[in-house]
């Protein structure tokens, strides 16, 4: 990205993913299990960070992550998968 207003990709991905999370949230107000599915692209970046999100914000929900294809060598899909993996009620199927 380039422009005095560009934010790095993780900023970005961060950012969608919690937008997404209180979007699905707010519209499930009483679901317990979600399925997030993650492709490999950016899109799958906002994806791992809804799956967290949604895993900390819905006491007791359980969450599972389907992304076929996992993190590659990109060092930030790595870190985005570390921490779904760290967090409790996320489990990746």
């Amino acid at each position: 990205m380039s422009g005095e207003n560009a934010q790095p990709l993780e900023a970005l991905m961060r950012t969608a993913g919690r937008s997404a999370a209180s979007a699905t949230l707010d519209r499930t107000p009483t679901h317990q299990a979600f399925v997030v599915l993650c492709g490999p692209g950016n899109n799958g970046g906002d994806g791992l960070v809804l799956a967290r999100e949604v895993a900390m914000r819905r006491l007791g929900a359980e969450v599972k992550v389907w992304y076929p294809k996992g993190p590659g060598s990109s060092e930030l899909y790595a870190k985005l998968v570390a921490e779904c993996e760290a967090t409790p009620n996320v489990e990746f199927v």
